[in-house]
């Protein structure tokens, strides 16, 4: 029986780091980036300002990415945000 991937944002993203995913076929919705150089205009203005101005700050005074604030899913821990940041958003290394 052929194996097929369906995801949907990170869902369809996480393929990318599946080492030869034996997958006949792939169903992605709604997988943007959030890599800043990606966006133009203002766009690419709010995306950077959140990836190198937002997301650290709230890493420091909150200690975590509230997401659940922002009603985004869960709260990312302080590790994970602090890493994403480091090696750059949007890279294949971020998670």
């Amino acid at each position: 029986m052929p194996l097929a991937w369906v995801g949907h944002s990170a869902g369809a993203q996480l393929m990318g780091l599946v080492p030869e995913p034996r997958v006949e076929a792939a169903l992605f919705v709604a997988s943007g980036t959030a890599y800043w150089k990606s966006y133009r205009g203002l766009g690419r203005a709010v995306m950077a300002s959140l990836w190198y101005a937002m997301v650290p700050v709230a890493l420091a005074v909150a200690g975590r990415l509230p997401m659940r604030l922002l009603r985004q899913g869960d709260d990312v821990p302080a590790g994970v945000g602090a890493r994403v940041v480091a090696v750059g958003p949007g890279s294949p290394l971020h998670l």
